[in-house]
């Protein structure tokens, strides 16, 4: 989304915080965790993260369907820390159907959150970042999208795959450092070569 800045995620024990509900707190952990998008984080089953013993999965694998543009299902990857985090939420969602919504609305059976209400159920852990943006349930997708990227030696064209994204182009607006940081950088490591060169003039 543009505008929307990535999440500070050193803050996430300040964010997790700030969030009275379980839901809401494995919402925000498997956004940054997986790089998902709101929608196809809250398209999510039980059946999607858990096998039919109820073990958490090693991945989770959005169906094509749920997935923007519905070209291609995706693999996310989940760390062992996130797959604990996840069968302590099975548990307490005290469900042994597969077919329950990950993330239930209060608004009827089985229904999921919508991702306007997810914004407005996420936006306390939001403001308890420390630093200031503009935070949005993107905002743990590009923090994702930057870390990664990183971690894979910048490999432009594994990073779109991670994000789901069919061009490299996408995750480019993800990557970059941001115009003020550029200038800030430039401002800091070039004038002193220019001082006076304006008296040639």
């Amino acid at each position: 989304m543009a505008g929307s800045d990535a999440l500070p995620a050193n803050e996430l024990a300040k964010m997790l915080r700030a969030l009275d509900s379980p839901r809401d707190r494995l919402l925000l952990v498997l956004l940054l965790a997986t790089g998902l998008r709101i929608s196809e984080a809250l398209s999510l089953r039980v059946s999607h993260v858990c096998s039919t013993d109820l073990r958490v999965r090693d991945c989770i694998v959005v169906p094509r369907a749920s997935m923007k543009g519905k070209l291609s299902a995706r693999t996310c990857w989940l760390i062992p820390e996130v797959r604990v985090v996840l069968a302590a939420y099975v548990q307490w969602l005290g469900t042994l159907d597969l077919n329950q919504v990950l993330f239930p609305s209060r608004k009827g059976e089985n229904l999921s959150v919508t991702p306007r209400h997810a914004a407005r159920l996420l936006l306390p852990a939001f403001q308890a970042a420390a630093k200031s943006g503009h935070y949005t349930t993107h905002s743990p997708r590009k923090w994702f999208a930057r870390r990664l990227h990183a971690a894979m030696g910048r490999d432009l064209y594994a990073t779109a795959a991670a994000l789901g994204h069919r061009s490299p182009e996408s995750t480019t607006h993800y990557l970059s450092s941001t115009q003020q940081r550029i200038r800030r950088a430039i401002n800091k490591a070039l004038p002193e070569v220019f001082l006076g060169c304006s008296s040639f003039f």
